[in-house]
């Protein structure tokens, strides 16, 4: 068959198109009534400079008061914006950001989803007998929760339960001697699951424990093997000069938990004294570059000592110090070097909040499956679909209840998205950008929102003109050309469509004729008189 292919150019130039690229956080767990912080990446994709932006935030489909100033963006170029918001209730909220309708308005907005708790709970291990380094660190964390929306608990790790790791934003270990077996797997699942831990081994730690037991393959919960406990009075004092005081000031590496100690001109690193830390094993190797291992040096004495790491374990994050958390190893908790200790902690709490485990952002894709364990959760679902948004048509039907299949994994089923004993639900009313709640329902009975955040793919945002010339160039593409919409007279722009066009008026012109004869010959004819 002998055909042509004509493609209609609808376009003349590409028209500009401001949008939000991403909508993201730091976490997306809050506290009541603390300021939570958001951050906008707004884009400009067109050939002018955008000016004069301006972006509403709204909460729960409510605009909030003001707006989010936005600065001029070259074009090609793009902003990144920060907004702050405080929540007046507990429970899950829907934030969103949306710019002044442009060529695109489907780019124009983004959305995401948050967890607000009356506080956030950060849990202190401390087996040291008095718990004085734990009381600093409650102090520095939540000394007013209702300014910093913490609440620190603190426990001996005797006392631990499963459910305290479970539902704990981040988890201190300090004077730690050894914890049981159960428990160091406990920690392991926690950080592999997001979770974070802070060491402060102290000075009853077992060295043969933190390096053997802590670093078996898999486990990883320590990123070095532990050394001699060394004094600044002791035998690096004489690589001080004789008129300076027994410790050592350290130097700190640029860390988002560092901040305070990083900026410019910032007067706390030299308040921060250190009389006692823990060495590395004299073997440990102590540049990162050279050993690989994943395990990145935070700080350092003047002397040259490294006293803080970071290493991760799954999709959590390790920080570990080799110096005191209270005022025995050093001047920390205290004045003048007080004020840059709170800051740290609770740059610490942020740095290693655990990811809500309920809340999703995705993008809109060909298809939306979401898995789950068959054991943990029955095969009922109900599905709450977001509103429409600006814009879009009213939704007819906004909840829906649905079965999640069983997945049986067969010899022929080779891929890793599919495990025996899942359950998987293909939800293909997911169209459109919004907020889609998933109730899901557990054998005894509990039920689990599951909160999934939709959005416009940024790549569909650059709104440039196609090139004509690789769908029309050569010899598999000669019956393809380009036409422009003024010569697109319906489909008279070809022969093919002259001919289409005839057909078409010869089957309207049989189709009335038949009408017409068909109308004689059913309708009543009355005889006329002679």
């Amino acid at each position: 068959i002998k055909a042509g292919v004509d493609i209609v150019r609808i376009g003349r130039e590409a028209r500009p198109n401001i949008g939000i690229r991403l909508l993201a956080a730091d976490t997306l767990g809050a506290a009541r009534g603390v300021p939570w912080r958001m951050s906008a990446t707004i884009r400009n994709y067109g050939s002018t400079q955008a000016a004069g932006l301006r972006a509403v935030v709204l909460v729960d489909g409510v605009s909030q008061p003001g707006r989010m100033l936005i600065p001029d963006i070259e074009p090609g170029m793009e902003v990144v914006v920060p907004h702050d918001i405080s929540f007046d209730t507990e429970g899950r909220h829907q934030v969103e950001v949306r710019l002044e309708p442009d060529a695109l308005p489907e780019d124009n907005r983004r959305l995401l989803a948050v967890d607000v708790a009356e506080r956030r709970t950060v849990l202190i291990v401390d087996d040291e007998g008095a718990q004085e380094d734990a009381g600093f660190v409650a102090a520095a964390l939540a000394a007013d929760p209702a300014l910093t929306g913490l609440n620190a608990t603190i426990r001996t790790s005797q006392t631990l339960t499963a459910a305290e790791l479970q539902n704990s934003d981040c988890i201190y270990l300090l004077n730690i001697r050894e914890l049981a077996a159960d428990v160091v797997l406990l920690l392991a699942d926690y950080v592999r699951g997001g979770g974070g831990l802070v060491w402060f081994p102290g000075e009853q730690a077992s060295v043969q424990w933190y390096t053997d037991s802590l670093r078996k393959p898999g486990q990883q919960l320590f990123p070095i093997p532990l050394g001699v406990l060394q004094s600044a009075a002791g035998p690096t004092a004489e690589l001080l000069a004789p008129e300076q005081p027994p410790f050592v000031t350290p130097v700190f590496e640029t860390h988002p938990i560092f901040a305070v100690y990083n900026a410019p001109d910032s007067p706390f690193p030299e308040t921060v004294q250190i009389s006692r830390w823990f060495q590395p094993a004299t073997d440990w190797k102590r540049d990162d570059t050279e050993r690989g291992d994943g395990v990145r040096t935070l700080m350092r004495l003047r002397s040259g000592d490294p006293v803080a790491f970071e290493h991760a374990l799954g999709r959590g994050r390790i920080l570990t110090f080799l110096t005191g958390a209270g005022r025995r190893w050093s001047n920390w908790p205290a004045a003048p070097a007080a004020p840059g200790y709170v800051v740290m902690h609770l740059l610490v709490h942020q740095y290693l909040q655990r990811p809500v485990p309920d809340i999703e952002l995705r993008e809109l894709a060909e298809s939306f499956e979401l898995r789950w364990p068959s054991g943990e959760w029955t095969d009922a679902v109900e599905v709450y679909l977001p509103e429409a948004g600006p814009g879009e048509e009213p939704i007819a039907e906004t909840f829906l209840r649905l079965r999640a299949l069983p997945q049986e994994q067969t010899a022929q089923q080779t891929t890793s998205d599919s495990r025996p004993g899942e359950l998987l639900l293909n939800l293909p009313q997911a169209r459109r950008p919004g907020l889609y709640r998933i109730r899901r329902f557990r054998p005894d009975g509990a039920v689990g929102d599951l909160s999934v955040a939709l959005n416009v793919p940024a790549v569909e945002s650059a709104l440039a003109l196609a090139d004509a010339a690789p769908l029309t160039t050569g010899t598999e593409r000669s019956h393809v050309r380009v036409i422009s919409g003024d010569d697109a007279m319906a489909l008279g722009g070809s022969g093919a469509g002259r001919e289409l066009r005839w057909v078409l008026l010869g089957l309207l012109a049989a189709v009335l004729i038949g009408e017409q004869l068909i109308s004689l010959r059913l309708s009543y004819h009355p005889e006329v008189a002679r």
